[in-house]
């Protein structure tokens, strides 16, 4: 079976079909800091991110955090393990926003952060601050996940200052059109792709 049931897909699942969001994706990381992908639950948003790490491996360092994992509503909890986490996959001591700007520069960092809608009002505003104050095309870039658009979302948890809301790059991941759908089921023997494609509305 190529398919997974829920969760997202492995960095080289041959189940991934490449959208256009996966071309912006790469096009943005050559010139942009801030990236924000926004997209409904279960569209594919974190295993787009997932395959860009892995694409991405020769030329950056990466470092994965899932704020859905983190103790939002805790800011000094919060920072701590943010922190604790990202030391741990550099191999390198980051306690604050300063140390994580100076870590060796042998290759550019990106920071994935998944479940960026998971950040609260109590540490929303402190985090936006550090994000921007270390971001940088071509050195350390932040790509974040969300269900919504990032200036919504900022909006919602207290973020109004406009530099933190007008920064990020959008990238949208849209549902399969007709042609990607096809490449999809295109993955099943013979038999069943006949039977997925007569009932192609329902599965899909």
């Amino acid at each position: 079976n190529p398919y997974r049931k829920a969760g997202p897909l492995p960095s080289t699942s041959p189940s991934y079909v490449e959208r256009p969001c996966d071309q912006q994706l790469d096009a943005d990381a050559n010139s942009q800091s801030l990236i924000a992908i926004s997209g409904e639950f279960g569209i594919g948003k974190t295993s787009l991110m997932t395959r860009a790490k892995y694409r991405w491996r020769q030329s950056r360092m990466a470092c994965w955090v899932d704020l859905e994992a983190t103790r939002t509503d805790d800011p000094h909890l919060f920072f701590r393990r943010f922190f604790e986490e990202i030391s741990r996959q550099a191999k390198s001591a980051v306690y604050d926003w300063i140390s994580l700007r100076e870590l060796p520069d042998s290759q550019p960092l990106v920071l994935f952060l998944d479940e960026f809608g998971a950040i609260t009002k109590e540490v929303a505003n402190p985090f936006l601050a550090g994000i921007h104050h270390i971001a940088q095309p071509d050195r350390l870039q932040i790509v974040a996940a969300l269900p919504v658009s990032m200036p919504d979302f900022l909006l919602r948890v207290g973020v109004d200052n406009p530099k933190y809301r007008s920064n990020w790059s959008p990238i949208q991941v849209e549902p399969f059109d007709d042609q990607q759908t096809d490449a999809l089921l295109g993955l099943l023997p013979p038999v069943a792709q006949a039977a997925a494609s007569s009932e192609r509305e329902i599965i899909l």
